[in-house]
C-alpha cells in the first residue's frame, strides 16, 4: 500500500500501521472486504491489460488439494495434540500461466491453500510436469506459494523439524498437495 514503508499489524484492532522511512507512522483501517475489492480490481486490470496486449497468453486453473480430513495436526501449530476433526472448507491450488507469444517463454505461479511451500512438494510437482510437458516447466519458471493458512494439514515436509508436531511425514498430505497443484497447472496449460 505504501511503497518503501515497513508494515506493522495490530491484530487486536483490525488496523494496520505503516512506518514511513522518517519514523512517522500512518494508520490505515482496512476491512477484509476492502482488501478483497482491491485484489479484484487489480486482477481485472491485469486481465484487461493482457487482453489488450496480444503478446501475452494467460491460462488459469483451479483444483481441489484438500488433504486428510481428520486426525492430522494442522501445519504451524506447535501442539501435537491439536489435530483436525473434519473439513470446514476445502483447500485449492490456483495456477496462473503467462506466456510471452513473441519469445514463447512462460512463467507459472501457483497459490495454494497451505501453510507454506516445501522443497519435497516442489520437486514432486516438477517431476510430474516434466513427465507431462518435457522441459517446458522447470525450477526456472515455476513458483509455488502457500497462502500461509494454519488450517491445512501438516506432514508434507522432508525436514524433521517441520514434521515433529505432525508426528512425522504424512504421505496423504503430500500426495494431495502435489496432485492438486499439478492438476491446477494442467488446467491452466
Amino acid at each position: 500500500v505504501f511503497p518503501g514503508r515497513h508494515r506493522v499489524v495490530e491484530l487486536e484492532t483490525d488496523k494496520e500501521r505503516f512506518l514511513a522511512p522518517d519514523g512517522k507512522s500512518v494508520t490505515v483501517i482496512m476491512a477484509g472486504i476492502q482488501l478483497q475489492l482491491v485484489f479484484l480490481f487489480a486482477c481485472s486490470w491485469a486481465v484487461s491489460f493482457a487482453l489488450d496486449t496480444p503478446n501475452y497468453l494467460i491460462g488459469r486453473g483451479i483444483f481441489d488439494m484438500t488433504g486428510p480430513a481428520a486426525e492430522i495436526n494442522m501445519m504451524g501449530y506447535a501442539n501435537p495434540a491439536q489435530t483436525s476433526h473434519g473439513i470446514h472448507l476445502r483447500q485449492f491450488a490456483r495456477a496462473f500461466i503467462v506466456v510471452d507469444r513473441t519469445t514463447n517463454k512462460r512463467v507459472v505461479f501457483v497459490s495454494f491453500d497451505g501453510c507454506m511451500g516445501a522443497q519435497l512438494v516442489t520437486l514432486q510437482v516438477l517431476k510430474q510436469l516434466k513427465a507431462m510437458y518435457g522441459d517446458l516447466y522447470s525450477e526456472q519458471n515455476v513458483c509455488l506459494s502457500g497462502t500461509h493458512t494454519h488450517s491445512a494439514p501438516a506432514g508434507f515436509f522432508q525436514y524433521t523439524l517441520f514434521d515433529i508436531t505432525s508426528v512425522g511425514y504424512v504421505k496423504e498430505t503430500t500426495d494431495a498437495y502435489v496432485n492438486g497443484i499439478v492438476m491446477a497447472i494442467k488446467i491452466a496449460h
